[in-house]
């Protein structure tokens, strides 16, 4: 039996489909093709229901969970890193000052419906919880949660599974005491 050990190994073939028309029309984009891009950037908002533009730049280690089902990511976000969005995620401006992009760095997971939003950072391995609505930065090994996002450290134990999941090394962490 073959071991799981890259992201998209642990999740494909079923949260993949999506993956090939966004990373074709990206790579389009990049090569200035006319026309085709969009095209398949309306082929996935109606097949798959997600707001995936072509100029993203996109990690090789991506997981849209569910096909991207309902998420919204603007293209100017910025990917530093292995990451997995479920679906329903919105990414993107806040339409009010500050404004920008988020950026995410490597080893983030972004929970169902969550908003992040504004030029905010999220850190090294760092979990957004679902429906969460993130407009301040996470710093690495937090988690967000709520609305608006409460961010609280993450225990080691936790930090170690993420790490695990995203296929990443993990960090040299102190025992936690309360475990």
């Amino acid at each position: 039996m073959r071991t799981a050990n890259t992201l998209r190994d642990r999740f494909e073939p079923t949260h993949s489909f999506v993956l090939g028309p966004v990373r074709l029309a990206a790579w389009l984009a990049r090569r200035r093709v006319p026309l085709v891009p969009t095209l398949l950037q309306i082929l996935t908002r109606v097949v798959f229901g997600a707001d995936l533009p072509a100029g993203i730049r996109w990690p090789r280690q991506l997981v849209l969970l569910h096909n991207g089902l309902g998420m919204a990511i603007h293209a100017d976000c910025r990917f530093e890193g292995p990451i997995v969005i479920a679906p329903a995620a919105m990414l993107g401006h806040r339409l009010v000052e500050p404004d920008g992009p988020p950026t995410f760095g490597p080893g983030v997971l972004v929970g169902n419906g969550a908003a992040v939003l504004g030029p905010v950072r999220v850190g090294r391995l760092c979990a957004i919880g679902a429906k969460a609505l993130v407009i301040d930065d996470v710093p690495d090994f937090h988690i967000a949660s709520g609305v608006p996002a409460t961010v609280r450290p993450m225990r080691p134990d936790q930090v170690r599974s993420l790490a695990a999941l995203m296929g990443l090394d993990a960090p040299d962490l102190p025992e936690d005491p309360d475990a």
